[in-house]
């Protein structure tokens, strides 16, 4: 099995020194050419200097949201966790967009002690120059596609997936016009190395990732060997692996894919699902529920069909945290914890003080409660809580902290549907709960 980093802890929130650096060191240099006394003198220089630093700040923030979509496992520990880093991917990508359509109108507003005409006609394609189109294109083809990937929800998911795919394109036009276009890049080599280094950087991970993935990116080929239909419309597949092994930590998640399987509607699409294997000895266990079109279709593949599989990600792992847990599940949210307590029952002893609640509609609706109890009856130290919101209600912070005394001390894991697990994150925290000690995995891969 993988085990952590002894380091981990301290890796952790790492991508902050990252962007520090990545935004530092051009902005530092920038800084140290420029003359700041000169924006008190006129408009012109006003608006040139808010334009130049809007620029570069957009410019590196698209590049580093560039390099988060890469899904590379050295990076995703600096996050705490993919998901995380595909949270802040998102984030990043927006504030990259308004930092870009600001810029060119703050370069604009230079000229509006002159006229307003011209200002206009810096801003309109008719009759501009080359790199100054190049740009255009590059912050509309941007705000086009960010706003299709986060807020289209009329479309379906290989939509979305393609049109995520040429933020790329907008990227390389970008970059066109920051090196075409007379800038203080001319002069400084400081801040043109550094513009240069991250583009180039964030131009091979598109590159590798979207134009190249699907003959770089290590990937493990499994057959289906098992498949069981579980309580609450879920559907369970074992994959048994055709030559390489993946180990995963329990509570980790992959990418899978059914390519070319004749028995499924939709091949090549790739979705992120939680393990619910021990991660010990390479089998494979996926426990999907069926919510949308994809999912679905899960229960029309057969025995035998070629699987995919992308990973390990994420951080959502016991192994992590403290000795003493909550743990809380809500409806197909109880996957990683499926996983860990496979883990847990092929252990000797538990050595972490565990209390688990798990959510769901009905009694009938409690997939694997019996493995759930089989884990309370070994170890004293795990503790199983069903919570079927049609006799006891939904878990709740208040719940937690009146039944736990010393939930504050404790590292608190939660994962279920994304409205459930921020209303409890709010709560623990209205109890007084630190967030570092709230975990949560929300798969955001697109939005």
């Amino acid at each position: 099995m993988i085990t952590p980093s002894p380091y981990h802890a301290y890796l952790r929130k790492g991508w902050i020194l990252l962007l520090s650096i990545v935004l530092g060191v051009p902005l530092s240099s920038w800084a140290l050419h420029t003359t700041f006394s000169d924006m008190f003198i006129s408009s012109f220089f006003f608006f040139k200097i808010l334009g130049q630093f809007c620029g570069i700040v957009g410019a590196q923030l698209f590049a580093f949201s560039l390099i988060l979509s890469g899904r590379f496992r050295f990076i995703e520990q600096f996050f705490g966790g993919l998901d995380t880093m595909y949270r802040l991917h998102h984030k990043i990508g927006l504030y990259a967009l308004f930092f870009l359509c600001v810029h060119p109108v703050m370069l604009a507003l230079r000229y509006v002690q002159d006229s307003w005409k011209e200002v206009f006609a810096f801003l309109s394609p008719v009759g501009n120059t080359v790199p100054i189109l190049f740009g255009m294109g590059a912050l509309l083809m941007m705000a086009v596609l960010i706003a299709v990937t986060m807020y289209g929800s009329i479309f379906k998911y290989p939509v979305l997936r393609t049109f995520h795919k040429f933020l790329g394109a907008a990227f390389f036009l970008g970059t066109i016009h920051i090196f075409l276009i007379p800038s203080s890049l001319s002069d400084d080599i400081v801040l043109k190395v550094s513009v240069l280094a991250t583009a180039i950087v964030g131009l091979l991970v598109f590159t590798y990732k979207t134009l190249l993935g699907e003959w770089l990116i290590p990937r493990y080929d499994y057959i289906v060997t098992d498949i069981k239909n579980l309580p609450s419309t879920i559907t369970e597949i074992t994959l048994k692996p055709v030559t390489k092994k993946l180990l995963h930590l329990p509570g980790q998640f992959s990418i899978l894919s059914f390519p070319n399987t004749k028995s499924f509607l939709i091949t090549n699409e790739e979705h992120p699902f939680s393990f619910t294997s021990s991660g010990r000895d390479g089998i494979i266990r996926y426990s999907i529920k069926s919510l949308g079109d994809y999912t679905s279709l899960i229960s029309h593949i057969s025995l035998g069909d070629h699987a995919r599989i992308e990973g390990p990600f994420g951080e959502f792992s016991y192994v992590y945290g403290k000795e003493k847990q909550v743990w809380v599940a809500g409806g197909v949210g109880v996957t990683p914890f499926v996983s860990m307590v496979t883990y847990l029952m092929q252990e000797e002893s538990l050595r972490h003080e565990i209390d688990f609640y798990y959510s769901v509609k009905t009694e009938a609706d409690a997939a694997y409660r019996e493995l759930f109890e089989d884990c309370t009856r070994k170890f004293s130290n795990f503790k199983f809580h069903l919570i079927p919101s049609d006799t006891k209600g939904y878990i709740s912070g208040e719940l937690l902290h009146n039944e736990i005394s010393n939930i504050l001390e404790r590292d608190i894991y939660v994962c279920g549907p994304p409205m459930m697990m921020d209303a409890m994150t709010k709560q623990l925290g209205m109890v007084g709960v630190k967030r570092n000690n709230i975990h949560t995995e929300k798969f955001a891969l697109l939005r």
